[in-house]
């Protein structure tokens, strides 16, 4: 299994693409790109396209990524035969 440092990957990202203003990014800007991302990804790979992709949800990578525990503990007694 290997790794990703999240954070480094974030500041690479940021130094090659740059950083948006804050509220300058919009469902109704990416959307468009997530759908020909789709049609792209289905034909490289020879999948079918989905019919409709699921409604798009931008997220804050501080508030929404980098601040949840990267592995939740399973309850006790759960178990998993694998």
């Amino acid at each position: 299994m290997e790794f990703v440092d999240w954070r480094v990957a974030q500041r690479v990202g940021e130094l090659i693409a740059g950083t948006p203003p804050f509220g300058t990014i919009s469902s109704e800007r990416v959307e468009p790109m997530a759908h020909d991302f789709a049609v792209r990804v289905a034909a490289y790979s020879g999948l079918r396209p989905p019919a409709e992709l699921p409604r798009l949800e931008l997220v804050d990578i501080e508030r929404d990524v980098f601040t949840r525990p990267l592995f939740v503990p399973l309850p006790r007694g759960t178990y998993c035969d694998r």
